[in-house]
């Protein structure tokens, strides 16, 4: 499988890339392995909802620090 630079960088930045894969038949979906743990972390039947709460305000926060528009966003805040 060849990606493109671009779909290189946004799963280096954690993002999903949507693919179709033609030897599967169906389009998939990449992660890195530690966003997939994440993800998969939150459908795992023994986490309190605290934790899920937890995971998604890591989550918030690591999107936050990689957003170059955050603060152009904070300056509209009511």
């Amino acid at each position: 499988m060849t990606l493109t630079h671009e779909q290189i960088e946004a799963i280096k930045h954690g993002d999903p890339v949507r693919i179709t894969s033609p030897e599967v038949g169906a389009e998939c979906v990449l992660l890195r392995a530690d966003v997939y743990e994440r993800v998969r972390a939150v459908f795992d039947d023994g986490l309190t909802m605290e934790q899920v709460g937890a995971l998604v305000e890591q989550n918030m926060l690591e999107d936050d620090q990689n957003d170059p528009l955050l603060d152009s966003y904070q300056k509209y805040r009511p």
